[in-house]
């Protein structure tokens, strides 16, 4: 188990050191929710790129999210989710 928690440990520090300060990733923070979802999406040198996106739980919703994330130019796109203070999970994907 140490070894498991060890190894997603270097792995959170090198994908860290690898977003910081980079322009290739955009940061797309999600906050969840029963029926709407909040998000933000920011550059990792800390510009602000949208604010107070509110999308749908379902396929519309979605549909909206990944719609704006076409019309924002950017190489990585980095995904965190939260619900209730908690982050849930990460992943990225790639324009």
């Amino acid at each position: 188990m140490d070894r498991i928690n060890d190894n997603r440990l270097k792995e959170f520090r090198q994908l860290r050191e690898e977003i910081r300060g980079s322009k290739e990733y955009v940061i797309v923070g999600i906050d969840v929710g029963k029926d709407k979802h909040h998000a933000f999406f920011g550059t990792a040198t800390g510009k602000t790129l949208l604010r107070r996106l509110l999308f749908e739980n379902n396929r519309a919703g979605f549909g909206k999210l990944l719609m704006q994330t076409e019309a924002v130019p950017s190489t990585f796109f980095l995904f965190a989710l939260c619900c209730c203070g908690v982050v849930l999970a990460s992943f990225s994907l790639t324009s």
